[in-house]
């Protein structure tokens, strides 16, 4: 009888175990589905890394925990360095953070292009700049970009070790992507445009040679 309780319990347990990676995976599948759409609907790349950030903790915890403790931001290149153009849970001084993305966790991830996750976010030569990262005690850095084009990261950051399992940086890792064709459509929409004035000042000159010509 005993060892019957027993396998019952651990049956149990199993059951509930499934569940809940079943609502993880389905909280996961409707994050990315929902990132995409916001893709799909805007030509403005701000719009999307926002998103990105409040995609970041939909379906992190089964509890519903995470959208308390997570800390995030994005960092973009501008002027060779990077700059906070949208962030969850950072003070004011943080948002005026510049860094050169050289060293620590940022340079390995622009070096290499590909995520890196860390632990003590808080020993970190240049995101101890953050303090909104020093209480983390776990931080998932992944770089936005394709091919040798980096337009910069996205942080993460948790109070719980060894917080980001390999279902969650899966996750992370599909809104970077997403973001990232966003950024690009942006950037073709933006050149389109740039050409189209262009073409436009062409055509205005030669009208006006031409009506000098006459």
């Amino acid at each position: 009888e005993r060892m019957q309780k027993l396998q019952t319990r651990v049956l149990v347990q199993e059951a509930e175990m499934d569940t809940k990676r079943l609502r993880s995976a389905r909280e996961q599948m409707r994050a990315i589905y929902q990132m995409a759409a916001t893709v799909g609907a805007t030509l403005s790349y701000e719009k999307v890394l926002d998103a990105a950030l409040n995609m970041g903790t939909v379906g992190m915890d089964e509890h519903g925990e995470t959208s308390n403790l997570m800390v995030g931001a994005v960092l973009l290149l501008q002027e060779d360095e990077l700059r906070v153009v949208a962030a969850r849970r950072l003070s004011p001084s943080d948002m005026k953070v510049r860094l050169p993305g050289q060293r620590g966790v940022l340079g390995e991830a622009l070096h290499s292009g590909d995520p890196v996750y860390m632990a003590e976010p808080f020993r970190d030569p240049e995101l101890i700049n953050f303090v909104g990262f020093r209480a983390c005690a776990s931080l998932m850095c992944v770089p936005l970009g394709a091919g040798f084009e980096i337009f910069g990261v996205l942080l993460f950051g948790h109070p719980r070790q060894n917080f980001f399992d390999e279902d969650r940086r899966e996750l992370l890792e599909a809104i970077a992507r997403q973001a990232v064709v966003a950024m690009q459509n942006a950037r073709l929409y933006q050149n389109l445009l740039d050409e189209k004035e262009r073409i436009v000042e062409v055509e205005e000159e030669a009208r006006k040679k031409l009506a000098r010509d006459l």
